[in-house]
This record gives C-alpha cells, sequence and structure tokens, in this order.
C-alpha cells in the first residue's frame, strides 16, 4: 500500500518532530499523507456509511504513526451531511496512553449523503 521508502520518511520525521518536542507536522510528510488521502478520500470514491470514510482517513494515518487526538461521537454522523476538524496527535510507541499532539494540522473531513444513498467523503490535513 504505502512504500516502504514513504514509512521511512515519515518515521525519520516524527522522530525528529519529536526530538524538538514541538509537535508540529512537517510540510513534506503532510503533503505525502495528504497524498495518500486523496486516493481514497476525495469524493470519487463512495462510502455506504459516511463513518467508512472517517475509518479509512485514521487507518492511513496510522500508516504514517498518527492517530486521531481525542473521540468523535458517532452522533456527528447522524446527518446527511456534515464537516468536522479532528485533532491529531503522534503515536507513542514507549507509552501508547501519551501521544503528542499536533500543534499545527487538523484532518478535515467532510461528508455528503448522494443520490445513490451513499456518501462522498472527502478528508484533508490542513
Amino acid at each position: 500500500m504505502i512504500s516502504d521508502k514513504i514509512l521511512r520518511l515519515a518515521k525519520d520525521i516524527i522522530s525528529a518532530s519529536r526530538l524538538d518536542s514541538k509537535s508540529r507536522l512537517d510540510s513534506k510528510l503532510r503533503s505525502k499523507i495528504n497524498a495518500e488521502l486523496s486516493k481514497y478520500l476525495d469524493g470519487n470514491t463512495y462510502y455506504v456509511k459516511a463513518e467508512h470514510g472517517l475509518q479509512k482517513a485514521v487507518q492511513i494515518l496510522n500508516d504514517f504513526g498518527i492517530e486521531q487526538d481525542g473521540v468523535e461521537h458517532s452522533h456527528l454522523f447522524a446527518q446527511d451531511s456534515g464537516r468536522m476538524n479532528l485533532d491529531l496527535a503522534f503515536s507513542n510507541q514507549a507509552d501508547p496512553f501519551s501521544p503528542n499532539s499536533i500543534s499545527n494540522s487538523v484532518l478535515v473531513l467532510t461528508f455528503t449523503k448522494m443520490q445513490s444513498d451513499k456518501f462522498e467523503v472527502l478528508a484533508y490535513l490542513s
């Protein structure tokens, strides 16, 4: 799915980011993640439920060592359309209960129910 070279780059950037303890997402890594998100969440793939689009976005972020920094409630998906800005954090392998919050980026996710009763889902990192 994601090449080893991209994963190594992501791990290097995350390690460097943790060392300076600012927990900022590097622009190169943001671009790589956005490129991966756009393969599945650019409005050209339809999902049976809007939540499935969020699950795909979280899966992609996890591949880059990033996770949600908080919990989203399912009632947010009880509408035919919506927009969310989700806080993010670098995963902390040493202490999974203490991820490092990312201060300069969020996952922006929008969804719209189409006439086919499936959902168009768009997602990107700000």
